[in-house]
């Protein structure tokens, strides 16, 4: 079944409604190579500066490949996204990229040029550098997101959007239930209203309600919303309204 439902909805309060935090010791791996470059930066010689170095890159590309593995940016279709790893991170704002890429430049050109490595007090910050770079991105690599919400207050009743978002599959948005007047659906396609196939079920609150009658479900009490809308299922289609999404998605996470 194929819907059409107002893009009003996209201006909504939009927030992450089920979220936690992994503690396992899996995400800890940079931080060993960090320890070691903070280990050897403690001698101040030529070797001991260039280990850190290149310790400290190896620390930062195991934390961008992990961020990758959870974003997965190479399904989001999205032609203006850039190429590289670290460029799209900055570009969905998670990242600021300047002291990486210099991180990265300072250790190509001391492996492949055979330069000198910085001195002990550059070493130094960018030691410093790659903790906040850890610190920053810890939340975020550990955050296990379930669901997101578009939500609003109209006419003092409550009405939502709840959805999943599925990285491995071109970023699939998956509605998991949706609350909607009357007016902010349609059967016919409208301009710019968001475009949602294989619906599972459409109903109203007021038969939803008789249909689980007897049942552990929790009907909704509010007398006045009988003929409201409710969805269980589907998928947000179309490029232009699913990367808006997206990036509202990315801006909720970028918070923690």
């Amino acid at each position: 079944m194929n819907l059409y439902i107002s893009n009003k909805i996209l201006n909504w309060y939009f927030y992450i409604e089920n979220a936690s935090i992994f503690e396992e010791d899996e995400f800890s791996e940079p931080y060993n190579h960090f320890y070691h470059a903070e280990m050897r930066i403690t001698n101040e010689n030529e070797i001991d500066l260039i280990d850190c170095i290149c310790a400290l890159k190896r620390s930062v590309e195991q934390r961008l490949q992990q961020l990758n593995m959870m974003f997965k940016f190479k399904n989001i279709l999205d032609d203006s996204k850039p190429k590289g790893l670290i460029q799209q991170l900055h570009f969905y704002g998670f990242i600021r990229p300047l002291m990486l890429l210099k991180l990265i430049e300072i250790r190509n050109l001391i492996e492949h040029r055979n330069e000198k490595p910085p001195n002990l007090d550059r070493c130094s910050e960018l030691l410093e550098f790659v903790w906040y770079f850890l610190k920053t991105t810890d939340k975020i690599i550990k955050l296990d997101i379930r669901d997101y919400i578009f939500e609003e207050i109209l006419n003092k009743t409550k009405y939502s959007l709840r959805f999943s978002i599925n990285t491995e599959d071109e970023y699939n948005l998956d509605i998991i239930e949706c609350i909607l007047p009357t007016k902010y659906l349609s059967t016919n396609e409208v301009k710019n209203w968001l475009h949602i196939q294989g619906v599972r079920k459409i109903t109203t609150i007021k038969k939803y309600n008789k249909e689980i009658e007897g049942t552990c479900r929790q009907p909704y009490l509010d007398a006045g919303r009988a003929k409201d809308i409710l969805i269980f299922g589907g998928k947000i289609i179309g490029i232009k309204h699913k990367l808006e999404i997206i990036n509202l998605a990315f801006k909720e996470i970028s918070k923690y």
